[in-house]
């Protein structure tokens, strides 16, 4: 149950909202995640399923997430990889957006595709690039554009532990 009213003014918001920036819906969640693995081949794979559901939404106004995440692969030694896809599903008001992730794309209200490759260079550093497109499914809800209401991005990261 989250007591949250206001927007925060720092962040990309696609909650429904009226003029005076206060949510139309109120956020009490229930969100479940199950995760199965099998390591019986080579390369291990699993799959990842995230449903969840705001009961104090809104009438008429999204709330219900799906997520669903598969791998292959497992990053334990140097020259190991690991392949990632993700698929996600976020209505306007399954969650609040200002707690669902980073502050550079919208985090409901939207459709998700994204991709990793990660390679294990050294025992603790690995090398991925990921790429992201997200879709917004109500548009004028948010301050992009309408005329494109694809986001797409690249990522490249080197990820070293000390």
């Amino acid at each position: 149950h989250y007591n949250y009213h206001k927007l925060s003014p720092l962040t990309v918001n696609t909650n429904a909202t009226d003029g005076g920036g206060n949510y139309l819906s109120g956020f009490k969640m229930l969100d479940s995640v199950s995760q199965v693995t099998y390591e019986g081949w080579r390369w291990p794979i699993s799959v990842l399923f995230d449903y969840g559901h705001n009961f104090a939404g809104a009438d008429g106004i999204g709330d219900d997430l799906y997520w669903v995440e598969t791998r292959l692969g497992k990053l334990k030694q140097p020259w190991d990889w690991e392949l990632k896809y993700e698929f996600g599903h976020v209505q306007q008001d399954a969650t609040v957006a200002d707690f669902a992730g980073n502050t550079l794309t919208p985090e409901t209200n939207m459709t998700a595709h994204q991709m990793y490759a990660t390679l294990r260079v050294m025992k603790d550093t690995d090398i991925g690039v990921n790429y992201l497109l997200r879709q917004r499914d109500k548009v004028g809800t948010t301050a992009s554009t309408d005329e494109d209401p694809w986001i797409g991005r690249i990522q490249l990261d080197v990820t070293t532990k000390f």
